[in-house]
């Protein structure tokens, strides 16, 4: 299984790629505390040439999205048409795999289609690009969407709990 990163001062990978992908970057923040100049810095990081050498060509913006409900948004939908569109663009990257979604109901991984049908990547803090038509990324995809699916769950019921006491 892919493994993560925390570090993030070393490479990322061991080999570096010879010439720079283009991709696009998705941002999101859900609340006031989370950063998305962080964010930004961590996408920064993940495209210098001695760890995935990438080339952002857009970056896309959900400030104030919820997870569970950024793949409904306008904006999201453009991004997966774009990488439908843009056969040089070879994925996404984000500051973390939480970032792209935290899936409500299982239709929500229908919007990961494209990664398979276009073999599009999903760079983050994984130590390579992420691609869902390989089971152990698969598998490290889908564990990471169901964990904070689960945190999102856990945030919600903490936030109820208080407003009832």
């Amino acid at each position: 299984m892919p493994s993560t990163r925390t570090n993030l001062d070393l490479p990322l990978i061991s080999g570096i790629h010879p010439e720079k992908r283009k991709v696009f970057a998705m941002i999101r923040v859900s609340t006031k505390q989370q950063d998305m100049e962080q964010q930004q810095a961590n996408i920064d990081f993940y495209c210098l040439p001695e760890n995935f050498n990438l080339e952002v060509v857009e970056t896309f913006l959900f400030p104030g999205t919820g997870g569970d409900v950024v793949t409904k948004t306008a904006e999201f939908k453009r991004m997966l048409q774009a990488l439908v569109n843009g056969p040089d663009v070879v994925g996404v990257v984000f500051s973390q795999l939480d970032r792209m979604m935290r899936p409500d109901d299982i239709d929500d991984y229908g919007k990961l289609k494209i990664f398979r049908t276009g073999n599009k990547l999903m760079f983050c803090d994984a130590d390579h690009g992420l691609s869902v038509t390989n089971p152990e990324d698969r598998a490290f995809i889908m564990a990471q969407f169901e964990q904070a699916a689960a945190e999102r769950r856990k945030i919600r019921f903490r936030t109820h709990r208080a407003k009832d006491d």
